[in-house]
């Protein structure tokens, strides 16, 4: 993932997360989306193996797919597929402009 997100770099940085620091990438041809769990106490462990238990049953058009995870030492990472069509609170904010016809 290190190579994959050319080494976490800030121009591969998208945003920071409730619990750590999300990367684009690229895996094999294939634009991915890293999340680096930074939080390695107790609630921040809970948290990743939540998402990853929920989210590798998930199969739903409207929910990114969750397409790996790493447990290592002290790293975690969860590997997403990317989505490049902007973020849900610009969608959100786009459809509460439109107004109906009169």
């Amino acid at each position: 993932m290190y190579a994959a997100t050319q080494g976490f770099s800030l121009k591969n940085y998208l945003l920071e997360g409730g619990f750590g620091s999300v990367y684009k990438g690229e895996l094999c041809g294939e634009k991915i989306v890293v999340k680096q769990h930074t939080y390695s106490n107790q609630k921040g462990e809970k948290e990743f193996k939540f998402e990853v238990d929920v989210l590798s049953k998930a199969m739903h058009e409207n929910v990114v797919m969750l397409l790996g995870s790493c447990l290592e030492g002290n790293l975690r990472l969860l590997v997403y597929e990317y989505i490049c069509n902007a973020s849900l609170d610009q969608h959100l904010s786009c459809m509460t402009e439109i107004k109906p016809n009169s």
